[in-house]
């Protein structure tokens, strides 16, 4: 049913995706399937970059009334509310832009003691985050370019522009435009926010820390499967396998424990992660030779563990 709704030029641009080009050694399909790792400005930009390249597919406009909502679900992404990065990531124009796109940027600060607030009022009191604010922020410089900040936020939205084109734009080789400017004293505002909120919240500071190593830990599963680099089945793909297989074999080992009688937290399993990976084994020959339950649809019998392990 799905195969049906693309459009001629879409499957001719769908198509083209699986071609590997002369002097390639891979597909535009294995390329926006690796995601970028590195927490960094230009991460930022190559991440915004790929979001562009898979809304420009054109799936988006198609029309799914006539397919299950199970299936719909299925074939769509979740959206992220919060971003998290390392501290390498932490600009004030990554706070500006993340603002504007209405996202909460929420980077792990390492140097959150020496890190300096900005104020908006310079009449304003703030007891003892008082001493830690250095400067003003610009809200004339923000007014004054407002149209065009909201027209920025537009452009990336409808993809009428690639971020990495409009940052190094912004960023004027070094010598920033007013819109630029403009864009840094929004995020400095931002993250005066968001710094005030981290000095004091320790649940705050948690969850960011837990999304990193979140991320971490898929990077290390990656890491680990993606040992050959030169083999068909890419990094993303048997990354996504060992989730996958991680999280079947995990919610049948609940079901497991619930049938034994057991009573299993809600917090307790919020703790798992299908991302573990000691049970796994990368190296040696690889069979795909099923047995016949498994063939049969049916699950492999979990294992018992010996005593104390």
């Amino acid at each position: 049913m799905l195969a049906a709704l693309p459009s001629p030029p879409q499957k001719r641009v769908l198509q083209d995706l699986v071609v590997v080009a002369e002097g390639k050694r891979v597909s535009r399909l294995d390329q926006l399937r690796k995601s970028p790792t590195d927490v960094s400005s230009a991460g930022v930009s190559k991440a915004l970059d790929r979001h562009v390249d898979l809304r420009a597919l054109g799936a988006s406009t198609w029309d799914l009334s006539d397919i299950p909502a199970g299936k719909v679900a299925e074939e769509t992404s979740l959206q992220p509310t919060e971003i998290a990065s390392d501290t390498a990531g932490a600009s004030e124009i990554a706070f500006g832009i993340f603002r504007l796109l209405g996202f909460q940027f929420s980077p792990r600060l390492a140097d959150v003691g020496s890190a300096t607030l900005c104020r908006a009022d310079p009449a304003a009191f703030y007891d003892r985050l008082d001493p830690l604010i250095k400067s003003r922020v610009n809200l004339g410089l923000i007014n004054d370019h407002w149209d065009e900040l909201l027209r920025v936020a537009g452009s990336l939205r409808t993809n009428a522009v690639r971020p990495a084109e409009l940052f190094r734009y912004f960023a004027g080789g070094g010598t920033p435009t007013p819109i630029g400017r403009a864009l840094m004293e929004l995020g400095k505002l931002d993250r005066s926010t968001y710094l005030a909120s981290y000095f004091d919240d320790d649940l705050l500071r948690r969850r960011v820390n837990t999304q990193l190593n979140r991320q971490e830990a898929r990077h290390t599963l990656a890491r680990k499967i993606f040992h050959g680099q030169k083999g068909e089945l890419r990094q993303g793909f048997m990354t996504n396998v060992c989730i996958l297989w991680n999280t079947i074999y995990t919610a049948r080992a609940l079901e497991a424990l619930r049938a034994e009688g057991r009573k299993i937290s809600a917090a307790d399993i919020a703790r798992l992660s299908p991302l573990g990976f000691d049970h796994l084994n990368f190296l040696g020959r690889y069979s795909f030779s099923l047995p016949d339950a498994v063939r049969d649809g049916n699950l492999r019998p979990l294992r018992t563990p010996p005593p104390g392990e």
